[in-house]
């Protein structure tokens, strides 16, 4: 299996260019379908009568008028309608799946021309070109080498989508095949999945010549495995940056500072409210609670000069030079003004 560098095209962004990728017939993620009516037919076969529903193409997307046909040929084929019926018949059941634009177009096309087996197939594929352009067959296949795996399409899905639209290149070209499942491997699959895919197929020897399904399944437990780790590294730098939160931002209240170089852990505020359980009645010493002056020696900013409210006069001026000095056994019930305030 080769790995080769080159520019790889993301299915979202195709309709915004005119690359070749943009003009496929058909993408990974289908088009929205225009609702239809069925042509109903009753088939007689092998002496029972059977109810067969074709949807009718009329001004749908490329996709729909390849199920009619790809419908219409599948019951001819279930049924040996070719072999039963004349070919007027199959021609005129073919008809009634169109309308409009398309039932012209398949008139112009069938007019004066032979009617066979051989013809209905090549008449139909000058159909189909006419209505989805002489490129599609050639669109079809770049976008399918150079379009990436998309990130939210499951493994399954893609492999069952790659093989639909690789059954669908017949119709888009005169003498076009499907491509065998080596090729597919090798130029729609293993070109187009995530590096760390690639190695792992690497490692393990899972490469072109591995079967579909054997590779379909090993891609499988790649996408579980690489989307587990995914997830698990998202919730390792979640709880990373939770944990660095919660020690900046989401710090206790009770130890984040107050404002004046304290924590409110020591302070007599309330954390919850902002409000002052005791406030000092010191002169110019409003803002604050007693417990946290530094003239109370209790207080963890207490500056060595312990006050009373006694040491100040009427005029709230300072009446004596010599402040208490700090005692060990000082206590808020030894002075009655500490604990009024």
């Amino acid at each position: 299996m080769a790995f080769h560098k080159k520019k790889k095209c993301r299915d979202h962004k195709h309709d915004q260019d005119d690359s070749p990728c943009s003009q496929a017939p058909l993408k990974y993620v289908a088009e929205e379908k225009v609702e239809t009516k069925n042509a109903e037919f009753r088939i007689t076969y092998d002496g029972e009568v059977i109810k067969e529903s074709i949807p009718i193409f009329e001004n749908g997307t490329a996709e729909e008028l390849l199920l009619t046909v790809r419908d219409f040929n599948a019951m001819c084929e279930s049924y040996e309608l070719w072999a039963n019926l004349n070919e007027a018949n199959i021609y005129g059941k073919f008809r009634r799946c169109l309308k409009g634009d398309p039932r012209g177009s398949w008139d112009e096309v069938i007019d004066g021309e032979a009617k066979t087996e051989a013809d209905f197939d090549t008449q139909i594929i000058e159909l189909i070109v006419g209505e989805i352009g002489m490129e599609a067959h050639k669109n079809q296949v770049k976008y399918l080498r150079n379009t990436k795996k998309l990130d939210n399409m499951p493994v399954q899905k893609w492999f069952k989508r790659i093989r639909f639209i690789n059954r669908m290149l017949p119709f888009m070209q005169g003498g076009a095949r499907a491509k065998n499942d080596v090729y597919m491997l090798e130029n729609f699959i293993f070109e187009n999945i995530p590096t760390d895919w690639a190695i792992q197929c690497e490692l393990k020897g899972v490469n072109e010549d591995t079967s579909w399904a054997e590779v379909c399944a090993f891609l499988q437990t790649c996408e579980k495995y690489f989307k587990n780790e995914n997830v698990n590294k998202s919730k390792q730098n979640y709880q990373s940056e939770d944990n660095s939160n919660e020690n900046t931002s989401n710090t206790d209240e009770s130890e984040k500072p107050d404002g004046r170089g304290h924590n409110s852990k020591k302070s007599g505020k309330d954390t919850n409210t902002g409000s002052i359980n005791n406030p000092c009645k010191f002169p110019n010493h409003g803002g604050h609670d007693y417990k946290d002056c530094f003239n109370n020696p209790k207080s963890a900013s207490f500056k060595g000069k312990a006050l009373t409210i006694e040491d100040f006069d009427k005029a709230d001026k300072k009446i004596k030079e010599e402040v208490h000095s700090y005692d060990a056994s000082f206590s808020d019930d030894s002075d009655s003004s500490e604990e009024s305030d």
